[in-house]
């Protein structure tokens, strides 16, 4: 598992009330864009 997740934009989206639903939209955006990392 990678563990690269921005913690400012985890923050400031407030997913931290969805932890789930964002790693689920982590996933899907880290599919697209498996090159392009823009943290």
């Amino acid at each position: 598992m990678q563990k690269h997740v921005c913690v400012q934009l985890y923050k400031h989206q407030g997913w931290e009330h969805f932890p789930v639903l964002f790693y689920f939209n982590f996933k899907k955006k880290e599919e697209r864009n498996e090159k392009n990392s823009s943290c």
